[in-house]
């Protein structure tokens, strides 16, 4: 399974990082601003803790974080000890000839990660143009340290010769959430991938 940092073991995060190891399997180390609260975790789920963000983010696969406010998801993320420092671009999803914009990331009941994103590409593959100005694309990765898969267009019940953007999955995977030309939409999944 993945190598997972969480940030914030409050009411709702202490619950929520206990499942990612014994209901998902995976291996989480945790950071609290309270070092206690963060072992009394670790004492009850077998984890790791981290005495800072940066240390629980560092060589991890993923970072949640669950804070109270702006401040501290700003501090916990940006700050001195941040869990964020530079970027760095995904090769199998960046190009210089289209824009891949605004992505969206949830992790799949089967532990695989989901990105939806807009692009402006030209085709979306085997000789198919795409459908308009921005369409929404989906790709899968299982270790985003080892890759993604080629995007793939969602097709004509979601594009159109218009502009699609914004796109976000439901935290079941069941409905996307997008713009289009200036309006909000919603489409339901009509299978599971």
């Amino acid at each position: 399974m993945a190598k997972v940092a969480f940030l914030g073991l409050g009411v709702m995060g202490f619950p929520m990082a206990g499942h990612l190891v014994k209901k998902g399997g995976h291996e989480v180390t945790v950071y609290n601003r309270t070092a206690a609260k963060a072992k009394e975790w670790a004492d009850k789920f077998g984890g790791k803790t981290a005495p800072t963000p940066k240390a629980a983010a560092d060589g991890q696969d993923f970072v949640m974080c669950c804070v109270g406010n702006d401040n501290d998801l700003r501090s916990v993320t940006l700050g001195a000890d941040g869990a964020f420092g530079p970027g760095t671009r995904i090769a199998a999803l960046s190009s210089l000839d289209f824009e891949d914009l605004m992505p969206n990331v949830r992790v799949r009941e089967d532990g695989a990660l989901e990105m939806v994103f807009s692009s402006n590409r030209t085709t979306w593959g085997h000789g198919k143009p795409a459908f308009g100005l921005q369409d929404v694309y989906v790709s899968y990765s299982w270790w985003p340290s080892k890759g993604w898969s080629e995007p793939q267009n969602l097709g004509p019940s979601v594009n159109t010769a218009g502009v699609e953007q914004r796109a976000t999955l439901s935290h079941d995977g069941k409905r996307l959430y997008f713009g289009r030309d200036g309006d909000i939409f919603t489409s339901s999944r009509q299978r599971r991938h």
